[in-house]
């Protein structure tokens, strides 16, 4: 069959166009390469780098005669990814439309049965799905076969199929196909995703990560990841990279081999990671800093210990204070993200968390408000953590999307939105732009 998979638009990030709106889709290219292995043919729209229209998709389906038209979307894209693929039904009815990414698992049944241009949704992992899928397209009774599958039937009932186990090892699933991108415009940029595991064992309540990747976590070895970042120094010319774990540290024996490993192949690459604060320590950050990465990531959230414990975090703020020293005593870039809006916040705990700012001095930081995602703790027991959601579905409003990772979707019975936004801006304010830098 002939497959096109598509990456929407990403919305700018803060309302203003930086990498992070041309992020590399690095989930097409893993989903590509079972698909070809498979026997089928596999183009795909990058469509943030590559700036492509709606009216260019739907022209190149026509041209092409795509038969499937695979969406890779999380939510902050979805809403785009629904307009394109509502004028690809409109144009070609007998093209089927599948859905899959990050997030699709926790809005399925209600993507189905809003929008009938769609016509099934893989949830999870869709390196074994999706070619299951197209096995099974030719008989519509097989559907029910494809784990996790939600999908519709001749007469429009939505079936959610059992879920697909993930107890495959990661060193299973074949290389990316990156050769579907356009590779040359990363190169350009010089910059590309690289993924050394999946899935986390946190409990946090915002986080959706639990929810569609399973707490179990699964590691590619340190040699087969080793061999996805030499593929991209030397194939491509690319030696910049970003981990996109939410944890590269979550296992440090892990982290400790893939960085020996980078300095025994003297591979001269420069890379990006992100940790928890209770999940590092300072020789773990030196050793990632002799093997390239300049820049670390900390999730800190609050610099209240009343706000983590409220979050489901088992960080403290002490750990905090550690793991931004580590990182500035290994000679790492230091960037911090911190939340604002959380079940419990005041402006007590905002002062906390300004104050925690002020006297570690990161060398970076984000304040964003905490956004309820499906399938999350905050979102699917809003009321039992004192949320009230302003709009259950502010993942298909583009005006709410397009505040992102501002969206103002949720209030509090303690603080309404206008007052969550009034201590969010003065924490943004006190943070950015008062603590002086980092040291």
């Amino acid at each position: 069959m002939r497959v096109l998979l598509i990456h929407p638009n990403l919305p700018p990030y803060g309302g203003k166009a930086d990498f992070r709106s041309f992020y590399p889709p690095l989930g097409l290219a893993c989903v590509a390469a079972p698909l070809s292995a498979a026997g089928h043919e596999v183009q795909a729209v990058d469509a943030p780098i590559t700036v492509a229209s709606v009216e260019s998709i739907v022209e190149r389906v026509r041209t092409w005669d795509a038969e499937v038209v695979g969406f890779r979307c999380q939510l902050i894209n979805y809403h785009r990814g629904l307009t394109i693929a509502k004028a690809i039904k409109a144009e070609r009815p007998s093209c089927n439309i599948v859905f899959g990414g990050p997030h699709m698992a926790l809005v399925a049944e209600q993507a189905l049965a809003l929008h009938p241009f769609i016509d099934a949704i893989v949830c999870g992992e869709g390196e074994d799905a999706f070619p299951e899928y197209l096995d099974a397209l030719g008989d519509r009774g097989g559907l029910d076969g494809v784990e996790g599958l939600v999908w519709r039937d001749d007469q429009g009932g939505i079936i959610r199929n059992p879920v697909r186990p993930v107890s495959k090892s990661l060193d299973d699933f074949p290389m990316p196909s990156l050769d579907i991108l356009p590779m040359h415009l990363y190169r350009m940029m010089n910059f590309f995703a690289l993924e050394g595991h999946r899935g986390c064992p946190c409990a946090c309540i915002f986080c959706s990560l639990s929810v569609v990747q399973t707490r179990k976590v699964r590691f590619k070895s340190p040699e087969r990841f080793l061999s996805e970042m030499e593929r991209l120094v030397v194939d491509y010319g690319i030696n910049r990279f970003e981990m996109i774990e939410p944890n590269f540290t979550i296992l440090k024996e892990w982290c400790h081999e893939v960085c020996h490993l980078i300095l025994d192949r003297g591979l001269r690459v420069q890379w990006i990671a992100r940790s928890y604060p209770e999940m590092v320590d300072e020789p773990t950050l030196r050793l990632m800093k002799r093997a390239g990465c300049y820049k670390v990531f900390f999730g800190i959230e609050s610099g209240s210990e009343k706000i983590l414990r409220s979050y489901g975090k088992d960080t403290t703020v002490q750990q905090g204070r550690d793991a931004i020293r580590y990182g500035k005593e290994a000679g790492l870039q230091v960037y911090c993200d911190f939340m604002v809006g959380g079940p419990g916040e005041t402006a007590e705990t905002v002062e906390e968390t300004i104050r925690f700012a002020r006297e570690t001095k990161p060398h970076m930081s984000d304040v964003s408000l905490i956004a309820p995602f499906p399938g999350t703790p905050l979102y699917e027991r809003a009321e039992e953590f004192g949320v009230r959601l302003l709009d259950p579905h502010w993942y298909e409003n583009p005006e709410a999307v397009a505040q992102f990772p501002f969206i103002r979707v949720m209030e509090l019975d303690t603080l309404t939105v206008q007052e969550l936004m009034g201590l969010w801006v003065h924490a943004t304010s006190a943070i950015l732009y008062k603590h002086g830098g980092g040291d």
